[in-house]
This record gives C-alpha cells, structure tokens and sequence, in this order.
C-alpha cells in the first residue's frame, strides 16, 4: 500500500533562478550544515533558525569567524548562458551591528557589485542590487550573502532572498525537501497581495515532468510570469 500526505509548498517564486533556495527552508545536509543549493565560506558557520524568520518557517543564521570574511554563496555553474543578461536580487536581513552585513553579485573576479549595508538596528530589512549585467564572457555567477571582515565575529539572519531574471522564465525545478511531490493538484500565483492565491492555473497551461529531475512547466503561448510573485502548489507527497 502507498500511503500519501497532503504537501503544499510556496518557495518557488517567478523568475526567480534559485528555484526557491533562498527562502532557506530546505536543509537536506543538516541544520548546522549550509542550506540546499548554497556553500559555506571555510571557517564561517551557519544554522538553520526558527525564531528570527522573516517568512516562511525557518531562515539562516551566519556566523563569521573573529577578523575574517564570512559568506554563504549560490554559484551558477552554467554561467556562459547569461552573458550579457540582467538579473536583480532581492531579500531581507537582520543583524545587530551596522556596515558589516550586505550582499554580492559578481559575474567575473573584478565586476562585484553590493547591496548596501544593513543599518543594524532591529528587525528585518530589505536589501537589493537592482539590474546587474553579467560580463560579456563572464567567468562566475555567483550570489554571496556576507559578513565583512572586522576585528569581532557578529551573526546575521537572511531570509526570502531572490535572484530575479529580467527575462521571463517558464520552468521551475520541484522542490524534492523533504519529500518529493508524488501527486500535484493545484497551482496556484500569488495575487498583488501578498500571500493572497486568487489566480488558479488552468491544467492545460502546466506540465509536470519526473525525470530526470522534476520540473513545473508553464506554457509560454498561454502564460505570462508576473516577476516576483509566488507560485503555491497543492499536492500529496
């Protein structure tokens, strides 16, 4: 007998390349190990936290090491495919200490472009780095979240981050953390509320692959991502 739970998942965001990795919610190593889809920079540390959480359940808490550099990073590897193309990110962060805690992008050692810095006062903020053009014949792609180095190790919580392509983007790799979508019956976009669904996506517009890796695939002659919103989808696992 095959016995299925009801599994909903809404990490996945339109035209957003890290296919849900930056809502932090997938921790297939480990909650003490670096997040599904991201790295840990050699002597930094990073834990999956529960309290200071943006959205969703759960976000990531990085830790430096004293008088060194700390990051998590996503690194695209096929990165000769977006020369040339635009992408912004997006996303919230919290630290207690000012001019220490921002993000990166960079498509060669030499073209890094930065959000700006987190204030350090209480409570989320947002952070961005809007329109970055990779090089014509980039080396790298590769986003990093970071502490800057300084005498002290600080911590500092990242949450709901999202590389947005300025071209629109039709599939969408299915989440498979902690369990795989055996079943899909529904999926849902977020409306201009945020975390409102009132748009169902007709069947004929969406087709699910399996293999070799699970994918959700809008048809483009009937679909128009609206950048930036959520895709919710309803399922058994």
């Amino acid at each position: 007998l095959n016995y299925y739970v009801d599994k909903i998942d809404e990490t996945l965001i339109l035209n957003d390349i890290l296919m849900g990795a930056g809502q932090f919610e997938r921790w297939s190593s480990g909650a003490s190990s670096a997040p599904d889809g991201f790295t840990l920079l050699s002597g930094s540390s990073v834990a999956r936290e529960s309290t200071l959480v943006d959205k969703g359940s759960y976000s990531a808490k990085l830790t430096n090491e004293a008088g060194e550099v700390g990051y998590l990073q996503w690194a695209y590897a096929q990165y000769l495919k977006y020369a040339e193309k635009q992408f912004t990110v997006k996303g919230r962060f919290w630290t207690d200490t000012a001019s220490r805690v921002r993000a990166s992008l960079a498509s060669t050692t030499t073209d890094d472009e930065y959000s700006d810095y987190h204030s350090g006062g209480s409570g989320f903020e947002d952070f961005d780095i809007e329109d970055f053009e990779l090089d014509d014949a980039p080396t790298e792609f590769t986003l990093q979240l970071r502490i800057e180095d300084n005498d002290d190790a600080i911590s500092a919580y990242f949450d709901n981050v999202r590389l947005l392509s300025n071209e629109n983007i039709y599939e969408y790799t299915l989440p498979t953390y902690p369990s795989p979508f055996a079943t899909i019956s529904e999926v849902w976009i977020e409306s201009g509320t945020e975390g409102v669904y009132n748009y169902l996506v007709p069947q004929r517009i969406i087709h699910i692959v399996r293999t070799p890796t699970p994918k959700l695939i809008f048809d483009p002659r009937y679909f128009t991502p609206s950048p930036d919103k959520r895709i919710r989808i309803v399922g058994q696992a």
